[in-house]
């Protein structure tokens, strides 16, 4: 692959005991096309199945600094190994709200690779850029100043989100990492939400030792992660569900003093702001279980809605 003109051909091979459902039928050529987006630790482009013309995401294990050193060293087998935990939540679901896996493998090199579905757009975009200092707002462009959602939008939008999520937990695994950014959109305007990156999720209790500086930390993390970037958990998950929430519906990121969105002025039922309040509790006792539970007390507000 060549990196700089940021085109190259890549071929993953599917395994023929996988599920078919979750992966291309014929052979899986691919011609990169153009880079989207680096990370900490991953480099994600775009890719055209040379067969069927599928415009498709290609995310390659990239960690930077030290660890790109060596395939060989201990810190670089931790983060193969995240990796490989990706793909293999990635696999176990089937749900139209969690990104799919169409293929996995490796190139030339031994550099790992998933390939899942294009989305051209994510929540984030929708949203424009989380400001906490109001001062900052004048000097962004209009497509990127914080934005507010419609609250019946925000009632679809986080019922789906919570859904999707709820598939995650009902199988023992904690995202970890849920932010605007994370959640990709079927369309640009008006689309449904899509779960993706797992770069930090957990299945079951063990965590690996990821250096968590090269992972990077968000503002919708949960109060618990903030003090050990580790604990990741479904209450986690919960409260991040909770934040997007409240920053869709306020245009303002919740603080531990002011979760309340009917206190914000935003015009909703009260059941949904109890909701999403209690979603955003300091501590994860106080929180709904997991985003399965979350999900039903959204669909117990609607009794009580008014578009």
């Amino acid at each position: 692959m060549t990196t700089k003109s940021g085109v190259g051909p890549l071929r993953i091979v599917a395994k023929a005991s996988a599920p078919k459902r979750h992966y291309l039928e014929d052979v899986s050529t691919y011609q990169i096309r153009n880079r989207i987006l680096d990370s900490n630790w991953a480099t994600f482009f775009t890719a055209v199945h040379k067969v069927t013309g599928q415009v498709v995401c290609v995310k390659f294990l990239n960690p930077k600094g030290p660890l790109a050193e060596g395939a060989g060293s201990s810190a670089s087998a931790v983060w193969r190994q995240q990796f490989a935990l990706e793909t293999r939540i990635m696999r176990s679901m089937d749900h139209p709200n969690v990104v799919r896996l169409l293929a996995h493998g490796s190139i030339p090199g031994g550099r790992l690779c998933l390939v899942m579905p294009y989305f051209s757009s994510t929540l984030s975009d929708e949203l424009g850029r989380d400001i906490t200092d109001d001062r900052l707002i004048a000097h962004l462009t209009p497509e990127n100043r914080p934005r507010k959602i419609h609250p019946v939008r925000v009632l679809n939008l986080i019922r789906q989100i919570a859904s999707g999520v709820g598939a995650l937990h009902k199988s023992g695994i904690a995202h970890g990492a849920l932010n605007p950014e994370n959640v990709l959109m079927t369309s640009t305007l008006g689309g449904d939400p899509v779960v993706s990156e797992f770069g930090k999720a957990k299945w079951g209790e063990k965590s690996l030792d990821l250096d968590t500086a090269l992972l990077g930390r968000s503002r919708y993390e949960s109060p618990e992660q903030m003090t050990d970037p580790t604990h990741a958990s479904v209450t986690s998950d919960v409260y991040a569900i909770g934040a997007i929430a409240y920053r869709m519906l306020t245009a303002r990121m919740p603080t531990e003093s002011e979760n309340s969105v009917l206190g914000a002025g935003v015009d909703v039922t009260e059941p949904f702001s109890r909701c999403i309040q209690s979603c955003l509790s300091q501590r994860p006792e106080d929180r709904p279980t997991n985003a399965h539970a979350l999900r039903a007390a959204l669909d117990d507000s609607l009794s009580t809605w008014q578009a």
